[in-house]
């Protein structure tokens, strides 16, 4: 039973380590990318501020109700392109960690909105899609100590959703009603061991991560017209799962993502649209990212998504043997 006991344990220790010469998303951190696009990124930005409302981005109709989805989306693109200031000007983690603290009911239970007057304040219906993309933003930034409440309140819930509560209700409606809160996927429960900082976490990591290649390739495909709602999610997921303990399912899913690259832009336009009172400068840094990937990311089925700085290495040493 000992010797059973050690060899697991020493399985579990090798494969924790073998995850290390997978690099993350091109060094993640790299800042070329926006010094040769700052002024495009700061033009974006400049038109930014106009989407907030009460301090925090809102939609065009300053409706705040996917408000936390949109400040982590917008908070974990910035910092893959490399951006140093929010559109307020703060140094990018001080943006970060400010807004993301006006969005914190208590330590690791999150609201929609800041306003006490709108249903969004309630942390009761701050459903999954939104504590997702905050998940998003905490990993990217390495937030542990934001990442390690957020994971003991899962623990408290059973890995439940807050979202006891449906959308839209106010407590003196009757359709403020009691709900079965979210189940996570699990690519959520993978951002949630992610946030912990800790790289034992990275066989269950590696195991979980095995759905993004069935996510990608089967269920977004299942209703094609939600496409347009799937793209503004599954980016900065992506982003996310390949910038802290990246496994070879989250690269090699990246890598089949973006062979839809043209139709990912124009789906995250559609979703952006004035009609829809969508944030078309939002919808720019998706793009941005879309081609940072590009620049930096070889998405051929032989490369698995190899870095492109590491391509060249590798027909440099061909050229030279030749």
């Amino acid at each position: 039973m000992l010797r059973r006991l050690k060899v697991t344990l020493m399985f579990w220790l090798l494969f924790t380590l073998s995850g290390a010469w997978i690099d993350r998303l091109d060094n993640f951190h790299n800042g070329y990318f926006y010094l040769s696009h700052q002024k495009t990124i700061e033009s974006i930005l400049a038109q930014m501020s106009e989407y907030r409302h009460n301090g925090l981005i809102s939609q065009l109709d300053k409706d705040m109700g996917d408000t936390l989805q949109r400040t982590g989306s917008y908070y974990t693109l910035l910092n893959f392109l490399g951006a140093e200031k929010d559109d307020l000007g703060r140094p990018l983690a001080q943006g970060y960690a400010a807004d993301m603290d006006q969005l914190t009911y208590k330590d690791g239970i999150y609201r929609r909105s800041n306003d006490p007057e709108y249903w969004g304040f309630n942390p009761n219906n701050c459903s999954r899609d939104q504590i997702f993309a905050a998940q998003a933003a905490i990993v990217t930034f390495r937030d542990f100590d934001r990442g390690r409440s957020l994971f003991h309140q899962f623990l408290k819930r059973g890995f439940l959703n807050q979202n006891v509560r449906h959308n839209w209700s106010y407590p003196w409606e009757k359709s403020y009603v009691w709900k079965l809160p979210d189940i996570p996927t699990p690519s959520q429960l993978s951002l949630l061991l992610r946030g912990l900082g800790n790289r034992l976490v990275y066989p269950i990591v590696f195991l979980l991560d095995a759905f993004i290649i069935a996510d990608i390739q089967f269920f977004r495909r299942l209703d094609k017209r939600q496409l347009w709602d799937y793209d503004v999610k599954a980016l900065p997921s992506l982003i996310a799962a390949n910038s802290y303990l990246p496994t070879l399912w989250s690269r090699w899913g990246l890598s089949l993502y973006l062979r839809d690259r043209n139709d990912i832009t124009q789906r995250v336009y559609h979703y952006n649209q004035d009609k829809f009172n969508g944030i078309k400068p939002l919808a720019d840094l998706y793009i941005m990212s879309l081609e940072k990937m590009n620049d930096q990311f070889v998405t051929t089925p032989s490369s698995l998504g190899v870095p492109v700085s590491q391509v060249a290495k590798q027909r440099n040493v061909s050229s030279q043997s030749d």
